[in-house]
């Protein structure tokens, strides 16, 4: 039997670990941008959620959204939200992942500053994947360049962004990421049982604090950002009547 200190295994843990606290982060950088798109935003200015959805929106082929649209009408909108909410943790689960094999490779060095340097190239990519990737798919332009809110998109990306990365490293710097890879026995493992349940306890609050926010988002048309969605609505709808002449 595979001893379970082995290198293996404690490299697989340690990737668990690191992919769990990427998730957290994520729910971290969502709630606070959500929080500050409901309280603080200026008019007209979308949460990063928001962008995703019109993105996907224009992703979303003309058939496929004609059909949604006309079945489910509201219902559509809210489960793409909430989809794209559940797709935003998941990839900062991914991200976690790929800092934690940075870490493992030892790309970055060892201790609190590899972890560090680790964090900030994942969080650089998913800044660089939503500026360069998701805003012009929501016709926002190449690094916000089409939009009138430039600046508040990117400092929103940036910010985003370093949340993530550093919500990772002070949850992956833990006492709770070392029990997870069996170094840890005794006393201080019971501490660290404590932490791993107060951390339950903030992932769970974190999720009811998101959802409430994207809730409010989804419901309330004064504090979504309604304009984004309906040029990517008029975009698909040119589409339709596109196809329907051409056919």
């Amino acid at each position: 039997m595979q001893n379970p200190d082995s290198p293996p295994v404690t490299v697989s843990r340690r990737l668990q670990a690191s992919g769990r606290n990427g998730a957290l982060a994520a729910l971290f950088a969502l709630f606070l941008d959500l929080l500050w798109r409901v309280a603080a935003a200026p008019a007209g200015v979308p949460s990063i959620p928001e962008t995703v959805v019109t993105a996907v929106a224009r992703l979303t082929p003309t058939a496929i959204f004609g059909w949604a649209t006309e079945n489910l009408g509201s219902l559509a909108q809210n489960s793409l939200f909430a989809a794209v909410l559940i797709g935003i943790v998941a990839a900062g689960a991914w991200a976690g992942n790929i800092a934690g094999l940075a870490i493992a490779s030892r790309r970055f060095g060892v201790g609190r500053n590899g972890r560090l340097l680790a964090a900030i190239a994942v969080g650089a990519v998913l800044f660089l994947v939503v500026t360069a990737g998701v805003f012009p798919l929501a016709r926002e332009g190449f690094f916000a360049a089409g939009s009138a809110n430039r600046g508040i998109l990117l400092a929103q990306a940036v910010f985003f962004a370093a949340l993530w990365a550093l919500a990772w490293v002070a949850l992956d710097a833990s006492p709770g990421t070392v029990a997870a890879i069996g170094k840890q026995t005794g006393q201080t493992a019971e501490n660290m049982s404590r932490r791993s349940a107060l951390r339950n306890v903030a992932a769970a609050g974190l999720t009811a604090g998101v959802a409430f926010l994207g809730w409010r988002l989804a419901k309330s048309p004064v504090a979504g950002d309604t304009l984004a969605q309906r040029q990517a609505a008029a975009a698909i709808g040119s589409r339709a009547r596109l196809d329907e002449l051409t056919r």
